[in-house]
């Protein structure tokens, strides 16, 4: 049993899953959204999942997807006064699904999205931590090239936050840069890729 995970805003949102409605006014209010995340904490904290129940997996699975797809593509979404709590959900509820399931294609896309999560949230450790994990379990997924991309971004991210210094940034990013051209060369991130590296190499020319 679930202790309360299938209770108040878990069943309302799975169920709304299930049946393929979408996002109603009523599940994603605050409260609710509140709800879920911490019976969704709590399920972790406890370590208690009906794993064994196929339905229930591919529910929080897709609730991960569209809590995903709510942070990420919403253009007021940075005006939205729920959308730290639409990132957290969709945290809880990936960390969820992946203490289940940490091998499946979807697994991988969960894993994707718990990064992009913790990236929007400022938290870059932790999403550089699930972008690198991707890599190596799933390096032919077809989100692959984008989690190398992302990863070079977020170690940027930290240096303008002040948490690395450039230098070490630099040096970092420029291996994930390299090592995602010559893995993923026909990726839509290679150009970009080039391009940083490009721009990273005149700065150093000007600087001698």
């Amino acid at each position: 049993m679930l202790h309360g995970l299938w209770s108040g805003s878990v069943v309302v949102i799975l169920a709304v899953v299930l049946s393929g409605i979408g996002f109603s006014e009523e599940v994603s209010s605050t409260v609710q959204i509140q709800d879920l995340q911490k019976a969704t904490q709590q399920s972790l904290n406890l370590g208690d999942f009906a794993g064994t129940d196929p339905v229930c997996l591919r529910a929080i699975g897709d609730a991960t997807a569209l809590y995903a797809a709510k942070t990420r593509n919403e253009k007021a979404c940075k005006q939205n006064p729920d959308n730290q709590l639409y990132r957290r959900a969709l945290i809880s509820l990936g960390q969820l699904y992946l203490k289940q399931d940490s091998v499946s294609s979807q697994a991988a896309r969960i894993t994707f999205q718990v990064a992009q999560g913790y990236y929007d949230l400022g938290e870059y450790q932790k999403a550089v931590d699930y972008y690198s994990s991707v890599l190596p379990y799933w390096p032919t997924h077809p989100l692959a090239w984008y989690a190398k991309y992302r990863l070079g971004i977020c170690y940027q991210a930290m240096s303008q936050a002040g948490l690395l210094d450039a230098e070490s940034i630099r040096m970092k990013v420029n291996q994930i840069f390299n090592e995602l051209i010559r893995e993923y060369p026909n990726s839509q991130a290679a150009d970009a890729a080039s391009q940083w590296l490009i721009s990273q190499n005149d700065s150093v020319k000007e600087r001698m």
